[in-house]
């Protein structure tokens, strides 16, 4: 047999194993997830791959098709209410920077990105930057506040608190939660803590103008650990009226009561919030009556 008649016999025999491979191997069923058939070739390299061809009816491929965020939203509310919301927070920043300023810093980044010496520090590794004086000023910049807002956005904080409402963070929380004697547990924007670490009254401290006439709230809410209710919350921890910084002077509406998440009820998002008075104290009992100590409020 020549080489000639040879390969068009095996040409033959791999097409007819083509097709009896394409009839018997076609998946019966379509395929309700798109990635499913790339999993499957990355699994069985060392098959063809029109064995894991999936074929698809032209209904199902139409109800099937991915869609959009708000083309969801569409089916499940085609005529939503739409509401704008409103800034209930300090309509300018606490620490204005006046526009020349901007440009002066703006001026100053520019410069020192030019600088030969810097450069070559930095390429060789020996650049060393004040690490806390670049926290501290981020910490006081329109970034930090707006970050801040874009991560409760995020989780919908806003949303279950408010409703309507939203405000811009203004000045930073330092929480951490006791873990042992020389160590803590810091709590960030968003990290996950299992509830054995939140078991202790946590260390909650901020930067004060120490003023005569500031006072601050604190709340501790947790928007997912109600269980009748979905629209309510459990309040962990309410301290009003705080002169400064001194949580220890303010008046304790509520104690410290650790979250008690139930088994398999995921990841509760669990809140601190700073209110700062616009004008002095305020006198809870007549908003609130008078409640007793060591109460839980649901």
């Amino acid at each position: 047999m020549s080489i000639i008649a040879r390969k068009n016999l095996l040409k033959l025999a791999w097409n007819i194993q083509l097709k009896s491979v394409r009839h018997h191997r076609v998946i019966p069923m379509p395929d309700p997830m798109p990635y499913t058939t790339a999993i499957w070739r990355k699994r069985y390299p060392y098959r063809h791959k029109t064995q894991f061809e999936v074929t698809h009816d032209e209904v199902y491929t139409k109800d099937m098709e991915l869609k959009t965020l708000e083309e969801r939203r569409q089916e499940f509310d085609p005529q939503p209410i739409r509401v704008d919301k409103v800034n209930i927070g300090f309509l300018s920043p606490m620490n204005p920077v006046s526009t020349s300023e901007s440009h002066k810093r703006f001026e100053h980044y520019a410069n020192q990105r030019n600088r030969a010496d810097l450069k070559k520090l930095h390429y060789d590794g020996a650049l060393r930057l004040p690490i806390d004086e670049v926290h501290d000023d981020w910490l006081s910049s329109r970034s930090f506040s707006e970050n801040l807002r874009m991560i409760a956005d995020h989780y919908g904080l806003f949303d279950d608190l408010f409703k309507h409402g939203y405000f811009i963070p203004r000045i930073p929380l330092n929480v951490n939660y006791p873990y042992d004697n020389d160590q803590v547990t810091p709590i960030y924007s968003g990290n996950r803590l299992y509830a054995k670490d939140a078991s202790e009254k946590p260390q909650v401290e901020w930067k004060s103008t120490n003023e005569s006439n500031e006072y601050y709230t604190l709340i501790f809410t947790n928007l997912d650990g109600h269980l009748k209710e979905d629209n309510a919350e459990v309040l962990h921890w309410f301290v009003g009226n705080i002169p400064g910084n001194q949580i220890d002077k303010g008046e304790t509406l509520c104690t410290y009561l650790p979250p008690f998440p139930p088994n398999g009820s995921g990841w509760h998002r669990c809140v601190f919030l700073l209110y700062k008075h616009q004008n002095g104290p305020i006198n809870f009992s007549e908003l609130y009556g008078p409640l007793p100590e060591n109460r839980y409020l649901y």
